[in-house]
């Protein structure tokens, strides 16, 4: 997950830019250089953030498992005593 929010965030970013530069009709050096360091900033925050979801949903898929396995004990428990 984390390489592909990396991957989005920084063409996006790249993109934006190189957008921007045909709307305002910008010179093509600054502009290059500018997208370039953008995608390398935005790839490494959506690296950040894609690794921060995949934490929370592995957090949350654990505790989600724990509380069904807590749950069958507690039944098989319950049924095996008369």
């Amino acid at each position: 997950m984390a390489r592909r929010y990396a991957a989005v965030l920084g063409l996006l970013a790249f993109a934006a830019v190189l957008m921007q530069a045909v709307a305002a009709d910008a010179a093509w050096a600054p502009t290059l250089s500018w997208a370039i360091a953008c995608l390398i900033v935005f790839t490494i925050l959506g690296a950040i953030i894609g690794w921060l979801a995949e934490q929370i949903m592995d957090d949350a898929l654990q505790s989600i498992i724990s509380e069904e396995v807590a749950l069958q004990q507690a039944s098989g428990t319950q049924a095996k005593r008369p």
